[in-house]
Parts: C-alpha cells; sequence; structure tokens
C-alpha cells in the first residue's frame, strides 16, 4: 500500500506535466479544431511533449545515481576553475578524490518523475492507436 508520503512525491511532476501539457493544448488551439481524428492527434501531441520532458529528466537521474555525470561535472569545474576562483577554492585535486566525495553526498533518483513521464508517453501512444484507426 502506498503511502500519503508517496502520494504526495508525484504531485510535482503531475503539476509540471499538467501544466505542459495546457500550455501545449492552448498553443495547438485544440478546442478550435473540429474533427475527431484531428483533436485526438493534437491530444496524442501534447501528451507526449511533458511525456518526452519528464522521461528524460527522470532517465537523466537514474543515470546521475550511478555517478555517470561525474566526469562531466568534474571537468566543467576543472576547465572554469581556472576563470572563476570560487569553484577551485574546495576541488578536489584529483577525479578518483572527487568521485569518492560526491558518492558520499549522492542523493536518491527521482523516481516519480521518470514514472510519470512514462505515463503520459504511454496515453499519448494510446492515443496514437486510436489515431490510426480512425
Amino acid at each position: 500500500m502506498v503511502g500519503r508520503k508517496g502520494i504526495v512525491r508525484y504531485v510535482r511532476p503531475l503539476i509540471f506535466a499538467a501544466l505542459i501539457f495546457l500550455f501545449c493544448v492552448y498553443w495547438e488551439k485544440l478546442f478550435s479544431q473540429s474533427g475527431a481524428k484531428e483533436i485526438i492527434g493534437t491530444l496524442s501531441d501534447c501528451f507526449l511533449i511533458p511525456g518526452v520532458m519528464l522521461a528524460g529528466a527522470g532517465g537523466i537521474s537514474w543515470a546521475a545515481k550511478f555517478g555517470t555525470l561525474d566526469m562531466l561535472s568534474f571537468g566543467f569545474k576543472s576547465f572554469f576553475g581556472h576563470f572563476i576562483k570560487s569553484l577551485s577554492a574546495d576541488m578536489p585535486r584529483t577525479f578518483y578524490d572527487y568521485k569518492t566525495e560526491r558518492a558520499e553526498k549522492r542523493k536518491k533518483w527521482h523516481s516519480e518523475t521518470l514514472i510519470t513521464g512514462l505515463v503520459f508517453i504511454a496515453v499519448s501512444v494510446l492515443l496514437l492507436v486510436v489515431y490510426s484507426v480512425i
């Protein structure tokens, strides 16, 4: 059974997805369209956009959990540390030290973002199937 705290985690991604969806509906002028096929096609597109955005962010969060982006972060901080001294003030000298320090501070990944995005993509695919049948 999912507790209250588990459900609350999904509120923020759902609000974000709903806002992007409503913006897309407004942008595509869904309520001025006349044919059912055209409306379902537009709805499919409007569900796909926030789905891809959230699933992409969730996927990056999942990849970052394993330290995949540590080398990129270390490289940028090392390079820009030559120009911005506040970046290199507490920077470890080697990548190994940086990676172990990051591993200790690593946060949990945002699974709710990935799941919400995948649900929106699934609804979009379902609408696309309906669109192709009509």
